[in-house]
């Protein structure tokens, strides 16, 4: 029998404890991370999804759902045109770049900066550095998504770029409401 579970924190750290240590570990750092940079200064939230477990199916157990990282420039009820999709954690220890919804391909609003070529080039070459091979992909501007194992974070060096290429994120962000 399949049951509907909301993905708090508790319930997204157990079910990728199932899957590794370290995919959990991750997890809960970049949950940090969200709570210190994101709510805690008013910049945006976590988005808590949902997924469906059927442990019948053996190939999804856990369903497909994912909780994702939200700015806000506005604050998390602002503007729609200071609301950015960073990225999502799915519950198979996956990490998708979820840039695709604040480009042209999803909304008629140009929200800046992520239609500008020379940001989507840079944004490519600073999440390169965090261990995102994106050249055998399509690029995550042009398509929904474009999923990485979560583990690609477990060293530090990858880590620590992966939160600078969003430090970086940010600061061209505030650069379009000045």
């Amino acid at each position: 029998m399949s049951k509907k579970l909301k993905l708090t924190n508790y319930e997204m750290s157990k079910i990728l404890k199932e899957d590794s240590i370290v995919s959990q570990s991750i997890y809960l750092d970049l949950y940090k991370w969200g709570i210190d940079n994101l709510l805690d200064k008013s910049k945006g939230h976590i988005h808590h999804g949902s997924t469906t477990i059927d442990y019948k199916n053996l190939n999804f157990p856990n369903g497909y759902g994912t909780n994702g990282w939200i700015y806000s420039h506005f604050g998390k009820k602002g503007r729609v045109e200071g609301k950015y999709f960073l990225f999502r954690v799915s519950v198979d220890a996956k990490i998708s770049f979820s840039v695709f919804w604040n480009t042209k391909n999803y909304l008629e609003k140009d929200k800046k900066p992520f239609n500008n070529i020379d940001f989507q080039k840079n944004f490519i070459e600073k999440f390169t550095l965090a261990g995102f091979n994106f050249k055998d992909r399509e690029t995550p501007f042009q398509k929904r998504d474009v999923y990485f194992d979560l583990e690609i974070l477990n060293s530090k060096s990858n880590f620590n770029n992966f939160i600078n290429g969003w430090d970086w994120v940010f600061s061209e962000i505030e650069k379009q409401f000045k």
